[in-house]
């Protein structure tokens, strides 16, 4: 017999390295309160969202981000990043994103995500 998935429910974690793929099982806010969807994400090793699996692949892979951070401690989405090989902090937004090297680089990757979201 197949176990019916409760809210909250974790079904697929797949650490990637960088960044963690989660499937998780959450409220569809139908009417009827037994909707339940399989939500497909990404985040952090700290458990913090990036956003979708494609999302986080483009940030690694285009852009060789390998940290991810939130940009305040208020944050509820990750919208910085570190690229360890070319030293670049990287800030984001779904509209666009920046990197930035040399002195104040991660605080100008935190303005510029502010700026851009």
């Amino acid at each position: 017999m197949v176990k019916k998935p409760v809210e909250g429910q974790i079904d697929f974690k797949r650490d990637m390295g960088a960044y963690i793929i989660v499937h998780k099982w959450v409220d569809s806010h139908c009417e009827d309160p037994v909707h339940l969807m399989l939500f497909k994400f990404a985040e952090n090793s700290d458990g913090h969202y990036i956003g979708t699996t494609k999302f986080a692949h483009r940030l690694v892979h285009r852009y060789g981000i390998r940290t991810f951070e939130l940009r305040t401690a208020t944050s509820k989405t990750c919208s910085i990043g570190f690229n360890p090989d070319t030293r670049t902090w990287y800030g984001w937004s779904h509209r666009a994103i920046k990197g930035f090297t040399g002195s104040h680089a991660k605080q100008k990757a935190k303005r510029f995500a502010e700026s851009v979201s």
